[in-house]
C-alpha cells in the first residue's frame, strides 16, 4: 500500500507540474519550485540540478540549482566545464544515457575524474537523466545525496525521467517563444526607425470566404507625415468607412496577395502635398504590407529642370 500510495503520489505531482507549466508564464520559477519538491520528496540531504551544454557541445554549465539546508551550492563555481574534465560522463549523457549510482564505487575504472569531483563534493548516491530535444542532447537534469547512500529503483528513474522530459519540453518552448520575440522586436525597431512609410494591412472576408474589405493593423509614425491623419484615428476600422475607392485598392490588394507577387506605383497626397513611391506585397495569407518613399524634393527637381 504504502508502494502504491508512493506511484499516485508521483503520478499526481508530474501531472500538476506539467498543468503548471500551462498555466503559468514564469517557467523559471516553475522548474525551481519542481527540483525543490524532487528533493523535498527524498527527505536527504543533498541537491538538485540542470546542466546545459553549449551549442558545440564542449563545455557545460549549471543553470538551475537548489540544495538542502547545510549543503553547500556548486552552481556559481561550475559554469563553461570543458567536457574534457570529465569525458566518461559527458560520453554517456550526450550518447542519451542516463547515469544511475548507487555507490561511487559504481564508476567504471575509467572515470577516474569524475569519482575525485563527485568524491570531493560528499557525494554518496546521484541519478542523472539526458535532457534531449529530438535526438539532441542539449543538458542533463541531475540529482546528488549527500552523507547517505540511496538504491534508486524503476520507479525512481520513471518518475525522474518524466519530470526531466516535461521541464525539456517546457524550456525548448521558452526558448522558442524568446526567439519569436526577439525577432518581433527587431522587426518592430526595424519598420518603426527606417526612413520609409510603414503599414500592415490585414484582409476582410466575408460568409463566403470572398474578400470584401480591409483593415490597418500596424504602422509606423512617417505614415503620419505621408498622409496627415494619426493610425490611431483608422486603426482596426475598416477601409469601406475611411475610403470612398476602397474598391479598387482592394482589388489591388487581394490582386497582390492572390498572384504571389509585388506592385508599386506613385501618388500625391493632396492633404500634406507630398509624393511618394509605394510598393505592396503580401508576407502571408490575407496580410499585405506597404512601403512608402517620400519622392517630393525629387518630383520638384525635375519639375524644374
Amino acid at each position: 500500500l504504502r508502494r502504491v500510495n508512493d506511484l499516485l503520489h508521483r503520478q499526481n505531482f508530474v501531472s500538476q507540474s506539467l498543468l503548471r507549466f500551462l498555466r503559468d508564464e514564469e517557467v523559471d520559477s516553475c522548474i525551481t519550485d519542481i527540483l525543490k519538491e524532487i528533493l523535498n520528496l527524498y527527505n536527504r540531504e543533498g541537491r538538485v540540478y540542470i546542466f546545459e551544454y553549449d551549442e558545440s557541445q564542449t563545455h557545460h554549465s549549471c543553470t538551475y540549482e537548489v540544495v538542502s539546508e547545510g549543503v553547500s551550492a556548486e552552481k556559481e563555481a561550475l559554469q563553461g566545464i570543458p567536457i574534457s574534465q570529465s569525458r566518461w560522463w559527458s560520453e554517456q549523457i550526450l550518447a542519451g544515457k542516463p547515469i544511475i549510482l548507487n555507490t561511487l564505487e559504481q564508476l567504471p575504472e575509467k572515470a577516474v575524474d569524475e569519482y575525485q569531483i563527485l568524491a570531493a563534493q560528499g557525494i554518496r548516491s546521484l541519478m542523472v537523466t539526458p535532457l534531449m530535444a529530438g535526438d539532441y542532447v542539449w543538458g542533463y537534469m541531475g540529482i546528488d545525496l549527500v552523507k547517505t547512500y540511496h538504491e534508486w529503483s524503476n520507479e525512481d528513474y520513471q518518475w525522474f525521467s518524466s519530470l526531466a522530459n516535461i521541464i525539456s519540453i517546457c524550456i525548448e518552448l521558452r526558448k522558442a517563444k524568446d526567439k519569436v520575440i526577439r525577432e518581433q522586436v527587431f522587426l518592430n525597431n526595424l519598420f518603426r526607425f527606417m526612413p520609409m512609410g510603414y503599414l500592415r494591412l490585414s484582409i476582410i472576408r466575408d460568409e463566403q470566404n470572398r474578400p470584401c474589405d480591409y483593415k490597418v493593423t500596424d504602422g509606423n509614425s512617417l505614415v503620419v507625415k505621408f498622409f496627415g491623419s494619426s493610425i490611431k484615428e483608422y486603426m482596426g476600422c475598416p477601409a469601406s468607412k475611411i475610403h470612398p475607392d476602397y474598391v479598387s485598392k482592394l482589388e489591388l490588394l487581394v490582386g497582390v496577395m492572390q498572384g504571389n507577387t509585388y506592385k508599386e506605383g506613385d501618388d500625391y497626397v493632396a492633404k500634406t502635398g507630398i509624393y511618394t513611391h509605394w510598393i505592396v506585397y503580401s508576407p502571408e495569407e490575407d496580410e499585405v504590407v506597404a512601403l512608402f518613399l517620400d519622392t517630393t524634393q525629387a518630383v520638384k527637381a525635375n519639375r524644374a529642370m
